[in-house]
């Protein structure tokens, strides 16, 4: 029987209580033997660890080594498990040893292009044995460079969605505009687009339309149908589904659940689900406000549980009825001074001219291995473009010498005829005029 500490990153602080040392071997072991009330026991043990900020030290190498071989709880798709640190491995006779070929060494991912999902829609990986996705290489983790943040698959998973369905672009009449009132959508049916994907296969003999909900009212049903679902799962595949859809808030519960909130209908209605694990944010602006687009994994927290949210991505978006992703709140007014502006040109009061507007929600390949992620593309007739650029973080030197290196980089893509940069004090409808002229402009040439 393997004995443990307690360890607070830095030393032993003393003995693991051996019943529950007994626990986490039976669930966490070289063999998953665990009882239903043991697992229930140990997820408690780790949780309590894991408010603590406590590792586990375990006993099975000599004074000698140091450090000592090292775990920790983590919470991955909505289950705690037992994460074991890479800097010393456990001694071969020790519950807790895993020979080295079992290991996920993995390194983290580069920084690089953000690219369309291509491949199975499933993305969750069999139930948590207790064996790491990747192992540290130091038992602690030194300080983070800054640099963009990792995408998460789901986040790229949905911008293929909302690109392959048509929820990137406006053209000029899709949308009402009225001045000092936000766009909606002319048609009745502002999700309709997401019907295209019902009959996508997400993966082996299974259709989104099986697995995949697109209304959070609906979401309580379509986990109880995922239960009758589980068996049509290829071998080797974790049952599991897939939500997709507005949402109007977002709030934190704890530091491991968060509630989705949908409110609409005639009597604004309102219904709830809780995430059992972590919603990632747009890494632009964390604090923008709903509504937001939301992915969601569906599934089971232990065999044979109920279906549950396990995490989530969440991205902003216009409004709940112009259903365009933007970054920021920033964007948002951006936004809808560009859709004013694209029905004013198409309009009888207008210069008549068909202009576009894409959100595009991957870079651009600039050539010579660098790529562009311009904010706004306004698409004029012939495949001329206008970029629109939305400057939010003005005051910092960082992100202003960032800028200073892709925005020329950025009017040598293809069609680029001009960059146009929206700044937070800007009028709008002063903005709106300068994007006139310069439609105006290109128009003519």
């Amino acid at each position: 029987m393997a004995a443990l500490k307690f360890h607070d990153r830095i030393r032993a602080l003393g003995d693991v209580p051996a019943a529950d040392a007994t626990v986490l071997v039976a669930c966490f072991g070289q063999r998953d033997t665990g009882t239903e009330g043991q697992h229930k026991q140990a997820a408690e043990i780790l949780s309590a660890l894991r408010d603590r900020q406590h590792w586990l030290e375990c006993q099975c190498r000599d004074d000698s080594v140091d450090p000592k071989p090292l775990m920790s709880p983590r919470l991955r798709e909505g289950q705690i498990h037992i994460w074991r640190h890479g800097v010393t491995p456990h001694a071969a006779g020790c519950p807790f040893y895993v020979e080295a070929t079992e290991r996920d060494v993995t390194a983290p991912a580069q920084p690089g292009p953000v690219t369309a999902w291509d491949g199975d829609w499933l993305l969750l990986k069999a139930m948590a044995t207790g064996i790491p996705e990747r192992v540290p290489t130091t038992g602690e983790r030194a300080p983070a460079a800054r640099s963009a943040p990792a995408v998460p698959a789901l986040a790229r998973l949905l911008f293929s969605i909302l690109t392959d369905t048509g929820y990137t672009t406006v053209a000029p009449g899709d949308v009402v505009t009225r001045r000092d009132h936000p766009a909606v959508s002319r048609g009745k049916e502002a999700y309709a687009g997401l019907a295209s994907i019902a009959d996508r296969q997400v993966g082996k003999g299974l259709r989104f339309r099986d697995v995949g909900c697109t209304f959070l009212p609906g979401l309580p049903r379509h986990l109880e149908s995922l239960a009758s679902m589980a068996k049509r799962f290829p071998e080797g595949v974790r049952p599991q589904g897939l939500f997709l859809g507005v949402v109007n808030a977002i709030e934190r519960v704890d530091n491991h659940r968060s509630l989705l909130e949908w409110r609409g209908g005639k009597d604004d209605r309102v219904a709830t689900t809780t995430v059992e694990g972590t919603v990632r944010r747009s890494g632009f602006e964390k604090g923008t406000s709903g509504p937001f687009w939301v992915i969601a994994q569906l599934a089971q927290q232990r065999p044979g549980g109920s279906f549950v949210p396990v995490h989530a991505y969440a991205h902003p978006v216009l409004s709940r009825t112009v259903l365009l992703a933007v970054d920021s709140g920033l964007e948002r007014i951006a936004a809808e001074t560009l859709l004013r502006q694209i029905n004013y040109w198409a309009g009888d009061k207008g210069p008549g001219v068909q202009v576009q507007l894409e959100k595009p929600l991957f870079p651009e390949d600039a050539g010579d291995g660098l790529f562009c992620h311009p904010d706004f593309v306004l698409w004029l007739p012939g495949g001329q473009r206008i970029l629109v650029e939305v400057m939010g973080l003005e005051k910092d030197p960082d992100y202003l010498a960032s800028k200073a290196v892709t925005h020329p980089r950025m009017r040598r893509l293809r069609g680029v005829v001009d960059l146009v940069e929206f700044r937070p004090d800007d009028d709008p409808f002063t903005f709106g005029r300068r994007l006139t002229s310069l439609v105006l402009k290109y128009k003519a040439a």
